[in-house]
Formats: structure tokens, C-alpha cells, sequence
């Protein structure tokens, strides 16, 4: 298991049941979106400009483990440093490239983690890899999926009532924020 300190700055999200309920979204989605059921979970992000990316690039601000790409899922948490508030998908630069490739590429070379505030870190999260989520690029979107009731039950134990999508695509590039309302659904 890797364990990653973070530091993060959070906006303040609702929790409660009070989620609407709604179909589940179809596999190509056009809008970013939030569905969290009892046994999984999808976050839809925006579409991406880019399916055909470039990483690892040197330049002037290059060094291991560098921030480039970033995709995060941020929610209210029931109890700050107990459970997890966020999803995170972060690519960091490595030496060796310049690399390209897909998005699908690209991503299967960095796990999803799961993060945790760390109450005695002063605003910093612990990020875990956790086998019941993953990142998969569908159409031009990328969506974040939870499966399974345990894993369910380990980062939603109650369910949010709207999170917040970030994006961030390039070192240095100003982040996409956008928050959505839950909606609920029965699975797949």
C-alpha cells in the first residue's frame, strides 16, 4: 500500500440523504455528473479537449514527481480524518520522456486514491490505493468508478449531497472546478 501526504484546500459541500434520484447515467455520458448507489458509485468529468496527450516532457520546471495531470472528486466527509473526503488521480512527471499516447494510456499508469484528512498534519491528506475504485476514459470523458458494497461502505458511509469535480490538465494549467448534485441510483 502507498501512502501519500497531500496538501489540500476544500470548499465546504453538503452531506446527507437528500440526494435526487435519478437514471444512471448512460456509459457516454455528455455531462459531467455524480451517481452513488448502494453498491457503486460514478463521477462523470467534463469532456476532455485532448484524447491524445503528451507527458513527461522536460522543461525548465520539470522534476520527479512533479503535479502534471489531475482529476479529483472532493465531498463534505460524515467525520473529518475518519473517512475518506476525496477520490484523486494525479500523473507525475517522471524522467525518461517525453512520452505520448491516449488518455487511457496515460492513466492506467496511476491508481485512483482514496484521501483522508490527516488531523494532525495541519491541512494535508493521506491518499491510499483502494481496489474498488478505478479511472476509465469513456467516449471523451473521464469517470471515476466504486464498485462494490465494502468498498462503498469504506468511502461513502453516508452519501454526499454534491461533489466537486477538478480537473486540472498540465503542469501549471489553472484547474476546472465545477460542482454537481448526487443523484441516486440502484447500480450499473
Amino acid at each position: 500500500m502507498r501512502v501519500i501526504p497531500i496538501v489540500l484546500v476544500l470548499g465546504s459541500l453538503g452531506c446527507a440523504s437528500g440526494a435526487s434520484s435519478q437514471t444512471p447515467p448512460p456509459s457516454s455520458a455528455v455531462a459531467p455528473g455524480a451517481w452513488i448507489g448502494a453498491d457503486s458509485a460514478r463521477f462523470v468529468f467534463s469532456r476532455e479537449p485532448h484524447l491524445q496527450l503528451a507527458w513527461d516532457q522536460r522543461d525548465s520546471t520539470a522534476y520527479v514527481d512533479r503535479p502534471e495531470y489531475a482529476w479529483q472528486v472532493y465531498w463534505e466527509p460524515e467525520a473529518r480524518g475518519h473517512v475518506p473526503h476525496a477520490l484523486w488521480l494525479v500523473t507525475y512527471w517522471r524522467a525518461g520522456g517525453p512520452r505520448s499516447g491516449s488518455l487511457s494510456e496515460m492513466l492506467r499508469r496511476w491508481p485512483v486514491l482514496t484521501m483522508t484528512e490527516c488531523l494532525e498534519c495541519d491541512g494535508a491528506s493521506i491518499g491510499k490505493e483502494d481496489q474498488g475504485v478505478r479511472a476509465v476514459v469513456v467516449a471523451d470523458h473521464v469517470e471515476f468508478i466504486v464498485r462494490g458494497a465494502a468498498a462503498m461502505k469504506r468511502i461513502f458511509p453516508i452519501h454526499p449531497d454534491s461533489v466537486q469535480l477538478i480537473r486540472q490538465l498540465g503542469a501549471g494549467a489553472e484547474d476546472e472546478e465545477l460542482t454537481v448534485p448526487v443523484q441516486t441510483w440502484s447500480g450499473d
